[in-house]
């Protein structure tokens, strides 16, 4: 009964916004499209983002937190003549770095499992961008 009306639910959905994924391991490449609704299959992803974090088949944080300093980076790189301009004195300049890049970098943090490798890869981040900032090479 209760397998009849999810089959009906998600016969309802549309097969090309659905996803699929494991959590802790991986699926065979023949397995992939072993999921089939009535409008196609639904496609197997290793990793996908949901509600502004990527979510991964290995459990870890290593995705989501490259996304985030990926786009630190992009944002950082766009506003770049702002971030270098000398006619910004270096105090606005770092005024300016803390509501305009951090939080693209933080967003979600809170949940990170914060190891020796996140930790450098934040303060390299960081430390490229005041580096940028300060003017120093």
């Amino acid at each position: 009964m209760v397998a009849a009306r999810i089959i009906k639910m998600l016969d309802a959905c549309s097969a090309e916004k659905s996803f699929w994924m494991t959590l802790g391991h991986s699926v065979d490449i023949s397995d992939r499209d072993a999921i089939q609704l009535s409008c196609g299959p639904v496609k197997y992803a290793e990793s996908f983002k949901y509600l502004g974090v990527v979510l991964s088949t290995e459990l870890t944080d290593t995705a989501d937190i490259d996304t985030k300093l990926s786009g630190g980076r992009g944002t950082f790189k766009s506003l770049s003549k702002i971030f270098r301009s000398n006619a910004l004195t270096v105090k606005l300049r770092l005024k300016l770095f803390q509501p305009l890049i951090v939080p693209i970098v933080l967003h979600g943090s809170e949940c990170w499992t914060l190891c020796r490798v996140v930790c450098d890869k934040l303060n390299v981040f960081q430390l490229r961008c005041l580096r940028t900032i300060l003017g120093v090479k």
